[in-house]
């Protein structure tokens, strides 16, 4: 006879119990299920499914913050994409069509570094390799780790546009950068701050730029939206620039040339005292149209030519001792938008609007478009610019 009490029907208490029946395996078993759920996720087109019960309510789009596309993923990137994946996938619950769009980042010197440390291990120099293959380089290794950590995500259950993901190196993308930073030149905004080093004057081959160059000011800048009810809003921009001293080294053999750097056989083209470029833009109420005006200012400044120091190229007959005083001159340039149905956007544009000339000296020299009064960041040299834009999303 055993010591140990006997089970019973009578002591069986799980039979007390009333639990719910399931299907459900009582493990888990994750490391197989998984890869089984994401295959029958794909299998069924769960992401073009959601897109078309989504279809018509209103868009949520979270467009990703790109990672680098150097190497696998770390608890980083898992933490950042299952974050994104639970707003996306609840926006949806809420009632939006809400699609995330992934993205890599593929420029810049995490990329760049990596392929360096390849040439190391080969014992190549960098700057011996032609720069057109290290680029190429470049962009198969982004390529090779997109494809790499597209799969990564995917493996954490990500729900997003894989098939058609953004990336910066792809060329439509560098060529939408480019378009958009043209767009900031030709309305006035991109400009190089006081603090900067001068663009005018050249290097002769040969000669050494043994002088330094020093600007001191400040910025302003500052903006402001205008709510103007029913009939839509006005948005005020000014950036300005004050410089409190611009100058430089003074030659050895002719110290009373001081100016704003030297480069080549010419004195770097001094700052003005002030500029600035205050913008007004209007637009109404359903973002459908929008005019902007845009007042640019060039102070006064004295033109400073040609420098006669043998030490960087310069000769006595080539010296100017003279300077020409420039007047302040002020631009005006006009912006119209159109967008049609969010899908189409019309931009007339028009530069310079009163087609002023630039204020060439008479005795400056004669290299067009490159120093003294001339230069484009400064004045607009060609005159009135007259453009028009045409953007069509799909």
């Amino acid at each position: 006879m055993s010591d140990k009490p006997q089970k019973t029907d009578a002591n069986d208490y799980s039979k007390t119990l009333y639990l719910p029946k399931t299907e459900f395996q009582m493990r888990a078993g994750l490391p197989q299920r998984e890869p089984e759920i994401l295959k029958y996720w794909n299998e069924i087109g769960l992401y073009d499914r959601l897109r078309r019960a989504a279809e018509g309510r209103a868009k949520f789009v979270l467009h990703d913050g790109p990672p680098y596309a150097n190497g696998n993923i770390h608890i980083g990137h898992a933490l950042n994409k299952i974050l994104k994946d639970v707003v996306t996938k609840s926006q949806q619950m809420l009632g939006f069509d809400s699609n995330y769009v992934p993205g890599w980042d593929c420029h810049g010197l995490p990329i760049e570094w990596k392929i360096e440390e390849q040439y190391r291990a080969k014992g190549l120099n960098k700057d011996d390799v032609p720069v057109v293959e290290f680029r190429r380089e470049c962009r198969a290794f982004a390529e090779h780790w997109v494809s790499v950590q597209r799969e990564e995500f995917k493996r954490l259950g990500i729900i997003g546009d894989w098939d058609h993901p953004y990336q910066t190196m792809s060329y439509p993308a560098e060529a939408q950068i480019a378009r958009e930073l043209m767009k900031f030149a030709a309305n006035g905004t991109l400009y190089a701050a006081a603090g900067t080093n001068p663009t005018s004057g050249f290097i002769r081959a040969g000669t050494t730029n043994y002088y330094f160059s020093i600007a001191r000011g400040w910025d302003f800048q500052s903006q402001y939206a205008l709510g103007l009810g029913k009939v839509g809003r006005m948005d005020l921009s000014f950036n300005g620039s004050l410089t409190t001293f611009a100058g430089g080294q003074d030659s050895p053999l002719q110290p009373e040339r001081n100016c704003a750097g030297y480069y080549g056989n010419g004195c770097g083209q001094l700052l003005p005292k002030w500029s600035h470029a205050l913008r007004a833009t209007y637009v109404t109420p359903d973002d459908g149209f929008n005019a902007s005006f845009n007042w640019r200012y060039v102070g006064s400044l004295t033109s400073a030519n040609n420098s006669g120091d043998p030490a960087i190229g310069g000769t006595p007959d080539r010296v100017q001792k003279t300077f020409g005083y420039i007047a302040p001159v002020s631009y005006f340039d006009l912006a119209l938008t159109f967008n049609i149905a969010k899908r189409y956007s019309l931009r007339l544009i028009a530069n310079n609007l009163l087609d002023k000339a630039p204020p060439i000296l008479a005795n400056s020299y004669n290299i067009s478009l490159a120093r003294n009064n001339t230069i484009p960041a400064r004045y607009d040299s060609l005159g009135r610019n007259l453009a028009v834009g045409f953007t069509a999303n799909f």
